[in-house]
Parts: structure tokens; sequence; C-alpha cells
């Protein structure tokens, strides 16, 4: 080999070494880059399947305070007509005391 030849062989080796150098650097940041994505995209799901949960837990919480004031509710309505019939019997047992004594 002349030593042209043998100068260009080494300058092409040279720029081989430094593409491969520069192949190899890139091909680990995409593997950090990959596993930071898989670490971020498992975050993810945990932080959505997190808020799901609470959603679903606030509904839930609307849902037996709506049961619960419409159960309230009823309970008042059944104690003001028990009141209203205890008054009721209260009111004719005085008129048939009345009537009684007359």
């Amino acid at each position: 080999m002349t030593k042209k030849s043998v100068s260009v062989f080494s300058f092409f080796i040279l720029i081989v070494s430094i593409a491969g150098s520069l192949l190899y650097r890139n091909h680990q940041k995409q593997q950090k880059n990959n596993e930071v994505l898989e670490a971020n995209k498992e975050l993810f799901l945990k932080i959505k399947a997190l808020q799901e949960k609470e959603e679903y837990e606030a509904q839930q919480e609307i849902i037996k305070a709506k049961r619960d004031s419409i159960f309230n509710l009823e309970k008042k309505e059944r104690e003001a007509q028990i009141q209203q019939i205890k008054e009721t019997i209260k009111r004719l047992e005085e008129e048939a005391k009345q009537n009684n004594t007359n």
C-alpha cells in the first residue's frame, strides 16, 4: 500500500470509529429515554387509577348523602304524621271525656 492509501484508509477508519461511537451513544440515550418513558407511563396509569378511584368514592359519598337525606326526610315526615296522630288521639280523648261528663 502506498503512503497515500494508508493515510486515506486510516482517515476512513477514524471516521467510522467516530460514527460508531456517536451511534452507540445515541443508542444508549434512546434506551434511557425509553426507560424513562415507560416509568412515566406506569406512573401516569397509577395516577389515573387513583383519580378514578377518588372520583368513584366521591360519587358514592354523594349518592349516600342523597339517599340519607331522602331517608331523613321520609323519617321526619313519618314523625310528623305520628305527631299529628298523637295530637288527634289526644284531642279525641279530651272530646270523649267532655262528652262523658255532659
